[in-house]
């Protein structure tokens, strides 16, 4: 990939610390609040915020989290 390409691809300019992600099956924008947390994994909606490796017997169900604190977001592996 060029240096020049953005990995963006066509996400409108937004405030800084806005999380922005996208896979196979969906996708999601988080605002940089205090304590927010996204979860993401291969399980489906209340469980999941954003399904990842969803056909992956490799990702679990609830494979990790990014919670947003002290100006950062932060990233937690709660797979087994």
């Amino acid at each position: 990939m060029p240096l020049s390409a953005s990995l963006a691809r066509g996400v409108a300019p937004t405030t800084p610390g806005v999380l922005h992600a996208r896979t196979v099956t969906g996708e999601l924008s988080a605002p940089p609040r205090q304590g927010l947390t996204v979860r993401f994994g291969r399980g489906e909606k209340p469980d999941v915020d954003l399904g990842v490796g969803v056909d992956d017997l490799r990702v679990s169900r609830r494979h990790g989290e990014l919670t947003y604190r002290a100006g950062q977001w932060w990233l937690r592996n709660t797979g087994q």
